[in-house]
């Protein structure tokens, strides 16, 4: 398992800085030395945006 620190640099990464998820990957692998394929990027991303469509479906 990844730390969530790493995952939520992901996030950032494709949300914030709109990077490619290839490029990610390769980033996290050069800076951390972990091999994180671009559809695990993907899941990353995803799981943060359902919680959020979860949390704006309840209302104020």
């Amino acid at each position: 398992m990844y730390e969530p620190n790493i995952r939520a640099l992901a996030v950032h990464l494709t949300q914030g800085q709109l990077l490619p998820l290839a490029r990610i990957a390769q980033l996290i692998d050069d800076l951390y030395g972990l091999e994180v394929s671009p559809a695990t990027l993907s899941t990353w991303i995803e799981k943060p945006a359902r919680c959020c469509d979860e949390s704006s479906a309840s209302g104020p």
